[in-house]
């Protein structure tokens, strides 16, 4: 679709729900096709993202999640009520609201003429049964004539949902998905849908569901004769081949606490507190062979495109393969788009693009000031500077690394934060690090702190700072700026849930007071809650009583 933009093929566009500058392969190719367009329309419900910026015409406000009344269905065939526990905004709308608006000012008054998101339910189930007769999957034709009363009582239930579950649809009333036990909760609330609950199964609020239907347990497949299909695929082959120039192989897919591009988890600052920065994984004979250390920078490159990240060192990646999170956006760092860089070939069948498997290189990039910026006002950074936006309990603050000196930075905050503001500055000549502070009508405005390496993030006594302010003379600004600089940072967000970080975690260990991941768990709640932290946890303490091992 996007080639056909590009080629002036496709002249109109309306993105929701998706942002394709970001996340589709070929990333830069497709932001760029975008900018062809004669009309080029996005529903969001974020000011910006890399979508928008590539030149949208119309910006529809949409609902957020919270702000959505419908169905939501899960990977276990599971369709389940979602209600709105926010009002809409603004001028927000539901997306189908918006399309049959613009439907029915085309001329289609008739086919889009809904009110309500039971509507388009109703739509939706009597087409899957339409002309069905057992010879498709999904069908919830019996939820086909819902009320809008009975839509919003509707409790969870598992499709397939049949409007005539006998033996010749392909099952009895209990295959249709869900127990009777529904319709026994609410007969003299809901008379007329108890009635038709118990001849389909219709499932009410306040009953539990049953377990479904099987798939495929009586032996028959949705196929002409009811027969499965067996097919020789192709031996699997990989769309582009590794060479001289590219001689390693990217693999991209998520972190543990991030979502897409972070539009709601990247606003957390204790899911930040996991993993701030884009980073790539690097094997460790991989890494010497590149002249690349653990915590340096690096250039990843493919031939569609190029990003510069963090790079971790670890046994655990495998040699020859490179890993990167897609959770970067050109909104939220400035060289982290991993979607630029994946090859566009896609899977012949499923049309899945080959996301794991791109050739690439990765080379060394020297940006040896490091620190960090902080502003309640849009400040510009110079464009060689390396920077991503993390979530802090004060505000957001721009992470960034560069080449160029402390007396460059001096300069850069007198004309930035100092503009309008009360400036307190110091300079350590010594060890190379500088920090401001700026101050408008007493209130803490701003903060700049670079030094090398990951020595200025460390700046204690910088919330205390924040919440007293400047006095008069200034004085205990400028102690607090030049304070000596201790590491009492727990590291790296090991359990999100419970608030333990990875030093916390190596001192149970080192200590003797744990000495497996159960340990752990007791001695520090680690890992006690959801479990997600788990793999990590079990990784950590395998690597501790290695190091043990060795010493």
């Amino acid at each position: 679709m996007f080639d056909a933009i590009a080629r002036g093929e496709i002249k109109a566009l309306w993105v929701m729900g998706t942002n394709p500058a970001m996340s589709l392969p070929r990333a830069s190719a497709v932001r760029e096709a975008m900018k062809k367009l004669e009309l080029f329309v996005v529903s969001e419900n974020v000011l910006s993202n890399d979508t928008v910026n590539s030149g949208a015409h119309i910006l529809l406000p949409a609902a957020a999640w919270g702000e959505k009344n419908g169905t939501v269905t899960n990977s276990e065939r599971c369709i389940s009520r979602q209600r709105s526990f926010l009002p809409l905004p603004g001028e927000a709308k539901p997306d189908w609201w918006a399309v049959a608006q613009v439907a029915q000012r085309m001329g289609f008054t008739d086919a889009f003429a809904y009110t309500s998101a039971a509507q388009v339910f109703r739509e939706h189930a009597a087409l899957s049964g339409f002309e069905n007769n057992g010879t498709r999957d999904f069908d919830i034709g019996g939820l086909a004539e819902i009320t809008d009363r009975e839509f919003d009582v509707l409790a969870p239930v598992q499709w397939p949902v049949l409007a005539d579950p006998s033996p010749e649809r392909g099952g009895s009333a209990q295959s249709a998905g869900v127990g009777s036990s529904f319709a026994t909760t609410t007969p003299t609330r809901l008379p007329a849908l108890a009635a038709r609950a118990a001849a389909i199964d219709l499932p009410l609020a306040g009953g539990g569901m049953s377990k479904a239907k099987r798939f495929f347990a009586d032996g028959k497949f949705y196929t002409p004769d009811g027969k499965a299909r067996f097919i020789a695929p192709e031996i699997p082959q990989l769309g582009e081949k590794q060479s001289e120039a590219f001689p390693l192989r990217l693999n991209t897919g998520r972190v543990r606490d991030q979502w897409h591009s972070m539009t709601r988890t990247g606003k957390s600052v204790r899911l930040a507190s996991h993993v701030a920065e884009p980073f790539v994984e690097v094997h460790p004979g991989d890494a010497q062979a590149a002249g690349i250390s653990d915590g340096s920078f690096a250039r990843l490159t493919t031939a569609y495109g190029a990003c510069v990240l963090k790079v971790i060192v670890t046994d655990g990646q495998r040699q020859g393969s490179l890993f990167a999170p897609i959770h970067w956006s050109d909104a939220t760092a400035s060289s982290a788009r991993i979607g630029a860089l994946v090859t566009p070939r896609t899977d012949p069948h499923s049309g899945q693009p080959e996301m794991k498997a791109t050739p690439a290189a990765i080379s060394p990039v020297e940006l040896p000031v490091r620190g960090f910026l902080r502003s309640r006002r849009n400040i510009a950074l110079p464009e060689d500077t390396w920077w991503v936006r993390i979530a802090t309990a004060h505000g957001p603050e721009l992470r960034i690394a560069s080449k160029r000196d402390v007396l460059f930075w001096h300069e850069f905050a007198q004309h930035t934060l100092g503009q309008d503001a009360q400036l307190v500055e110091t300079i350590d000549s010594a060890q190379g690090i500088y920090r401001a502070a700026a101050f408008i009508d007493g209130e803490f405005d701003g903060c700049l702190s670079v030094g090398p390496g990951d020595v200025a993030l460390r700046w204690e006594g910088l919330s205390s700072l924040i919440a007293a302010g400047v006095p008069a003379d200034g004085s205990a600004v400028t102690v607090s700026l030049s304070t000596a600089i201790e590491d009492t940072n727990d590291g790296p967000m090991v359990c999100a849930c419970v608030g333990v970080g990875l030093e916390t975690i190596r001192t149970c260990l080192r200590s003797g007071h744990a000495a497996s991941v159960a340990d752990v768990g007791k001695a520090t709640g680690a890992g006690s809650n959801c479990g997600s932290c788990l793999p990590e946890l079990k990784r950590i303490v395998a690597r501790e009583k290695h190091a043990s091992a060795t010493a």
